[in-house]
């Protein structure tokens, strides 16, 4: 198991390093696989030592060797953060198929809540990129049918969509992007719509709790390059949509046991 777990950390840490150079590249149109990885500041290409998550940040100081700027602590979060989903979900699930969708997609909503954390963007590459995944792994799913599936995806779109149209219509300004709607359609492929209500619930749980403390701290941010600007007030729905799918992911069958309840309740 110790050795299992050396593996896993291990596994984790190289997907969180290569979540960060997607973050980086995929919002700036490099392409993922065009040059090994640079300096944000000043594009000097990095020697492999500087390139092991967490060691390289460590080994760095924190900043670049050739321009001194300061790297973001982003970067080892992420990387972090990565590992901890691996081990958490492998503890849950050991090896098998739940271990393997479950890890898929939580990895991918980081790097989504990465993106429109710094950016407030879900870029269309990675959307379909998702939906493709999804639809993939659905069709090996012997306990759910294709149709459900696509009317879950369906179903949390709409949902979306109509609440991005009315908070717009109220505020008069825009306060959701449609990269929300395509988002709540890759989650709820994965998760299925009655979970995505509760995804969404605990989105705006998240998104009111980021707002409260924003207001208090005034503009700081937690964005690598990004400047002081009028970005700075929007609230990044789509990284809170993403951090709450992975709470219900590790959750769902107490959440699934739950809406049983209620249904059968409700009869």
């Amino acid at each position: 198991m110790l050795e299992l777990l050396i593996i896993s950390s291990l596994l984790g840490l190289a997907l969180g390093s290569f979540i960060n150079a997607c973050a980086y590249r995929i919002p700036r149109g490099i392409s993922i696989f065009a040059s090994r990885s640079f300096c944000p500041s000043c594009n000097h290409r990095l020697k492999w030592y500087e390139l092991i998550p967490v060691a390289g940040y460590v080994i760095n100081r924190g900043g670049c060797r050739y321009c001194k700027e300061h790297i973001s602590l982003l970067y080892p979060f992420v990387e972090i953060t990565s590992a901890g989903i691996i081990i958490i979900l492998l503890f849950k699930y050991n090896l098998t198929y739940e271990f393997a969708i479950s890890s898929i997609f939580c990895l991918l909503m980081l790097l989504i809540a990465i993106i429109d954390l710094q950016h407030f963007i879900i870029p269309n590459s990675i959307i379909i990129a998702g939906f493709i995944i999804g639809f993939a792994i659905r069709a090996f799913a012997y306990y759910e049918t294709l149709l459900y599936t696509i009317l879950s995806s369906i179903g949390s779109m709409i949902v979306v969509a109509a609440i991005l149209l009315l908070s717009n219509r109220i505020s008069k300004k825009e306060t959701m992007g449609w990269g929300d709607v395509k988002l709540a359609g890759v989650i709820g492929l994965f998760l299925g719509f009655p979970k995505f209500l509760v995804v969404l619930w605990f989105a705006a749980v998240f998104g009111t709790i980021y707002a409260l403390t924003r207001s208090r701290k005034g503009n700081a941010h937690f964005a690598i390059d990004n400047p002081q600007s009028e970005i700075d007030f929007k609230i990044p729905f789509g990284s809170f949509l993403a951090a709450a799918s992975c709470v219900i992911v590790y959750f769902q069958e107490t959440i699934s046991e739950w809406i049983q309840i209620w249904l059968t309740y409700r009869q």
